[in-house]
């Protein structure tokens, strides 16, 4: 099996290693059981985890607070310190994706919009799921 994509870059006197894995059939490292293994093993250096909010679909506050589900899922595998990146923010008007942004930095402003936009079962789950989330102290 061919060794993945590594760029090397030069930060002031830090040297950064990135690794890109392209997951085929969505079958993502962190679920597997060989994922904190391989991760471990990639390299001895501090090593962190980049996770995409994808714009387009974390617009929707229950597919925002999936997202964030996924990303503390992804956390509890391999306990690495997370980066949260809002991607394909270009496929948005600026407003709506500074709104993802203040959901990020401001968790009462998801929990209004969460009253506001949905109902049922999922206005609980989501409520639920991000209280929980954040009792934990993982911020987005």
């Amino acid at each position: 099996m061919p060794s993945p994509p590594a760029a090397k870059t030069t930060l002031g006197v830090f040297i950064a290693h990135f690794f890109a894995f392209s997951v085929n059939s969505g079958d993502p490292l962190a679920f597997r059981a060989s994922g904190p293994y391989i991760a471990n093993e990639l390299t001895k250096e501090p090593k962190a985890i980049v996770y995409l909010f994808d714009a387009v679909f974390s617009f929707n506050p229950l597919n925002y607070v999936s997202n964030m589900f996924l990303s503390t899922a992804v956390y509890n595998r391999f306990f690495f310190p997370q980066l949260h990146v809002l991607s394909k923010c270009d496929l948005l008007p600026p407003e709506e994706a500074n709104r993802i942004v203040e959901w990020s930095a401001d968790p009462e402003a998801l929990e209004v919009v969460i009253d506001e936009k949905l109902s049922g079962t999922r206005r609980l789950l989501s409520i639920d799921m991000m209280h929980a989330i954040y009792r934990l102290g993982l911020q987005f």
